[in-house]
Parts: structure tokens; sequence; C-alpha cells
């Protein structure tokens, strides 16, 4: 960083990086400059409250007293957790100091704040044509949880004949990362701290896109008798509980037995 940071001196360049702290290697005293972001005031928290409230389809229940408890209450948070404990679906506006201590409190342990999915999932499978891999939405964010219809319905079929493991690659398909070209390069740094530019190849890029959730748990369909290679064997129904998990309900076409039943596979955020 130090030999990268003397090297752009001359470029009008500069290298910004967010952290919770400020301390910094001995190092690097001399080539940075620190600066510190104050938590949001009252009135930026009020701003923050007041976006929420004009939300279309939200209704409020707050006295003017209330409201600035609950501002009040929540001086010394960051604008973006003041905005989840506000948006709680749970909140108790007319306990505004007890909301926010409890909305904080389970910030901290971990509570989902959130009504609906956060990223977007999809099945892996392989193209019978050119063999290569591809990804079929399966979850879209925003999809609100626990539904009450079935997300999707597949047949899973065999790949070779007298299979008897058969299952579903789940994936979280990750954010774009700039823009999207033939040739991604990126900025890395070797042992010593120089800074050189390198392709990301296929795979690398692949592997950061599209997260594997169920890598060792892949198979958990049984196949008795055994499915011949192209065989529709299994039938599965998807849905999300309202614990954020991903189910499965799976039925043997030939033998039409069920095997599963609101089948947790993974967990989803």
């Amino acid at each position: 960083m130090r030999s990268l940071a003397q090297r752009l001196k001359t470029t009008k360049t500069s290298i910004i990086v967010l952290t919770p702290g400020s301390k910094l290697p001995d190092e690097l005293k001399d080539e940075a400059v620190v600066i510190e972001f104050l938590h949001p005031d009252a009135s930026e928290l009020a701003a923050v409250l007041d976006r929420l409230t004009q939300t279309p389809g939200i209704k409020v229940n707050l006295t003017k007293l209330g409201r600035e408890k609950l501002v009040q209450a929540a001086v010394g948070l960051t604008a973006s957790l003041a905005q989840r404990i506000f948006g709680r679906e749970r909140v108790m506006l007319d306990r505004p100091l007890d909301a926010v201590a409890r909305g904080a409190a389970a910030f901290v342990a971990g509570v989902d704040f959130y009504d609906h999915i956060q990223h977007d999932y999809a099945i892996r499978h392989i193209n019978s044509k050119t063999g290569g891999y591809e990804y079929r939405p399966l979850v879209k964010r925003g999809t609100p949880y626990p539904t009450t219809e079935p997300l999707a319905r597949i047949a899973v079929k065999a790949a070779y004949d007298q299979q008897q493991q058969l299952g579903i690659a789940i994936f979280e398909m990750g954010e774009p990362r700039g823009p999207q070209t033939d040739h991604p390069m990126e900025l890395v740094f070797d042992p010593s701290g120089a800074a050189r530019v390198v392709q990301v190849t296929p795979d690398e890029q692949e592997r950061r896109n599209y997260f594997w959730l169920n890598e060792h748990t892949p198979t958990f369909l049984h196949a008795d008798p055994p499915a011949q290679k192209g065989e529709a064997r299994f039938e599965v129904i998807f849905a999300i509980d309202n614990h954020k998990r991903l189910l499965i309900t799976a039925r043997d076409l030939q033998t039409r037995r069920l095997l599963h039943q609101d089948f947790p596979v993974v967990k989803l955020t």
C-alpha cells in the first residue's frame, strides 16, 4: 500500500479506504490523511425517520412527542442502523425508547430487520448442447416471506444411467462489480506491497459472482429404483418459510412416493 501511494503521488489519484477505526500502521502515517465521520445528529436522524414515514403504504401512528423521543433515543446509532430499527414492522411506536433499545439489541443479536429476501438465488444446471453451466432464477430479491404460493416447480432429471443420488445446486447471485467486460482486470498486491494489474479468469469471475450454498450437501433425492439418463425422475416445489429457509417438497414421479415435505435445504438472506 505504501509503495502504491508513492507511485500515485504524481498521478492526481487517491485511494480511499473505509474502516471502522482510525488507527494506521506506522509505515502509512506519512502517506495518509485520516478523515473521521461522526454519527448523525438528531436532525439527520429525524430526516431518516421522515423519509420512512413518507413511504407509500406505510402507516404511522406517532405523536409529536413520541417522534422526538424516538429520534433522541436513536442518537449514537449510524443512519443505516437507525433506518433499520425505524423501519422494523414490529417497532412499538407508542413506546419509542423501548422500541429503539429493543431494535438495537436485536441488531446486535443478529435478528433480521427485513421482511423480504435481499439477494437473488438461482439453480445451476448443465446445458446439454454446450456442456456449460447455466443458471435458472429461483428467488428474486424483494420476494416477501413466508411465501403463500409455490415459488417454482421443476423436474429433476438423471444425468446418467442407474443414477441413485440426485440433487439441486442452489446459488446466491453476487452483486455486479463495475462494468461487465469480456476481459475483466483487477489490481492486486504482491507480498512486497507492489501493485500490478492482472486479468480475472472466467472460473474466478464465476466463483465471485455465484456462491454455492449447498456445496456440501448437493444431493438429497434418492432414486429407488435407480433413474435412467434423461429421465425426469423427481418433481420439486419450492417455498420460503418465516425463518427465510428455502423449503422443498419432492415427489418421485415413477413411484409417486413423497420424499420430502417442506424440507429446508438452505438459509436465504
